[in-house]
């Protein structure tokens, strides 16, 4: 966790706004369950083809984890655009940026 949280997640993701790091974190976990499914299973992909195999099942979950956490996620992402305190003007315009 240490790994993704300094290279691939802002660490204000999961200790302030847990919905956002929980949606980013979905990304990755449905990538490596990708990659786990074609060594597995194969689904007719071709060994050459793994890693574009994981992205479009990385995007597919990610896509179905939105959708079901939707109204909690963009909650989460609008506080923290509007949180002053924490995130100078910069941060908040990439906050907006990315919940868009």
């Amino acid at each position: 966790m240490n790994n993704i949280v300094d290279v691939s997640i802002p660490k204000y993701a999961f200790e302030i706004n847990f919905e956002i790091g929980g949606l980013l974190l979905s990304e990755i976990i449905f990538h490596e369950i990708g990659h786990h499914v074609h060594f597995n299973k194969r689904h007719g992909v071709k060994k050459t083809k793994y890693e574009k195999f994981a992205k479009q099942y990385s995007k597919a979950g990610y896509g179905l984890y939105l959708k079901s956490r939707a109204s909690k996620i963009l909650s989460s992402y609008k506080w923290a655009s509007r949180n002053v305190f924490i995130f100078n003007k910069e941060e908040r315009r990439l906050i907006l940026e990315a919940q868009k």
